[in-house]
Formats: structure tokens, sequence, C-alpha cells
């Protein structure tokens, strides 16, 4: 198996965004003094990079442009161009984005969608039908009753009062509202 070289890569997460400001701060092992100021100089080498500050006590990197020639995604492509992958833009997942058209994380959608195939699944085998979408949060809330008189409030350890928050949050995502009459004629 031939030896390939390591990928040289600097990896970063935004900490801060604003269209023409964008603030970065580095993971530890490319902190180094002097990658640090070698970024510095290739980021103000292209165009529409207005400055560029190094904090290298905090490990940050700003960088200012201009929103016209690093428009939408623009700057996060210059710095992936230039190697500096910018972890939470580039490769950490969005967790609780919304996703879909209705406004729902994706991570909601998928547990609706689930929960109506088990749905589908129990009436086929047993001819009747159970609802998922409500026997779901029904049961974190039963759980949660039954954990706090088990054991009070629990604040020290997880409190049922979660469970209770979770029942409802479940019961509301799940159950999205309906669409009004007006906006069903409108779109047809």
């Amino acid at each position: 198996m031939p030896d390939t070289p390591p990928q040289s890569r600097h990896h970063a997460e935004v900490a801060s965004h604003i269209p023409g400001r964008l603030r970065m701060r580095l993971h530890r092992r490319s902190r180094h003094p002097h990658a640090m100021m070698q970024m510095k100089k290739t980021i103000e080498e292209h165009q529409g990079i207005h400055g560029v500050e190094v904090n290298q006590a905090a490990g940050s990197i700003t960088v200012k442009y201009d929103e016209q020639t690093h428009g939408g995604m623009g700057i996060f492509d210059l710095l992936k161009d230039l190697d500096i992958i910018v972890g939470t833009v580039m490769d950490a997942p969005q967790i609780e984005a919304p996703t879909e058209g209705d406004g729902h994380s994706k991570a909601a959608v998928t547990l609706a969608g689930t929960l109506d195939d088990l749905d589908k699944r129990i009436a086929g085998l047993t001819g009747h039908t159970v609802n998922l979408r409500t026997l779901f949060p029904l049961s974190l809330a039963g759980l949660g009753v039954w954990r706090i008189a088990e054991s009070g409030l629990m604040l020290e350890i997880v409190p049922g009062w979660l469970l209770l928050w979770l029942a409802f949050d479940s019961f509301v995502k799940l159950h999205p509202p309906a669409m009004p009459a007006r906006a069903v004629q409108a779109s047809e």
C-alpha cells in the first residue's frame, strides 16, 4: 500500500458571522503563531478582503470582506480553497436547522415519518389503528408524572419536568397546525 502524505488542513469553527465579517476560532493544532500569520497573509492576498485580524491569545482570525465579492457562501468557498476548513459550516451537521418546507427540523420530520410507518405496520398486523403521534408524547408524559411521583422533581438528576417538557414538545411537533382553508384554496 503506497504511503500517502497526510493532508495539511487547518480546522476552524465559526465563532460569529455577519455579512462582511467572519470570525473563526481555530482548533488547538492550528493555533501555532507561524501558521496563523501564514493564514492571515494568504487570506489578505485575495480580492475583496478588506482586512484580517489575528488574535493569537484567543486562537481566532477575523476576516473583513466585501459582501459583493464574496456573497452567500463565497467567503466559505474561499476559505475551503485556501485549505482552511470551517467545521461548523462545511463539516458539522446542522442539528435542528429547519430543512423541510413546513419549518420543522429534519429530526422532527424523520420521527413523525417513523411513527407513521409504525402505525401502518401495527394496523397491518393487528387490524387495529394506533395513533403513535399521540401515544408517544402521552407515554413521555406518563413517565414524567411517574418519575415525579416516585422521586420528586429530582433537580439533581434527570428531572421529571424534563420528561413533561419533552412530552409537550413532541406533541406540538408531531401535530402541526392544519393549513387554513383560504391558503389551501389559494394554492390550488
